[in-house]
């Protein structure tokens, strides 16, 4: 039987590197949104910790107005920062959305040559198996009109 080879190997090759590379750019994407998140979550676990802080601080006496001013200065720096990491989030959960279509559509790209090259081998080893019958069956039908003559003779 003749070996199957597919023709276009070399494009199936970089289709899987541009596939794994894709991969790649994706999974540090999310890693960079996840990144993020935890930032977020430890920025408004600080703001808490800053409110209860307030709280506490005030508990029922009068409070000092520069004391007032400067804790609410802090919260207020801490919320800014906190949209600020909301919106680098947004500008990072766009960024992962873009490398996931690409990724998605690497391994489309990727999956359809294979497919290809399935189908292809399928097709060879068919028309192989095919002309193997039709050798199979010319040499029994040589050997069977050999006996017919020599039987005959």
């Amino acid at each position: 039987m003749k070996r199957f080879h597919f023709r276009l190997n070399s494009v199936l090759l970089l289709r899987k590197r541009a596939l794994n590379a894709a991969q790649e750019e994706y999974s540090k994407a999310i890693a960079q949104r996840r990144k993020i998140d935890e930032v977020i979550e430890e920025g408004k676990e600080q703001i808490a910790a800053m409110n209860d802080a307030i709280k506490a601080s005030w508990g029922g006496r009068p409070v000092v107005a520069g004391q007032q001013e400067s804790l609410m200065l802090g919260l207020k720096l801490a919320k800014t920062k906190l949209d600020e990491w909301k919106l680098s989030r947004v500008q990072a959960l766009q960024e992962e959305m873009k490398k996931r279509e690409l990724y998605i559509e690497a391994n489309k790209n990727f999956e359809l040559l294979e497919k290809l090259k399935e189908r292809q081998k399928n097709e060879h080893l068919y028309a192989e198996m095919q002309k193997e019958q039709i050798l199979a069956d010319d040499l029994f039908n040589a050997r069977r009109a050999s006996m017919q003559i020599t039987e005959m003779a």
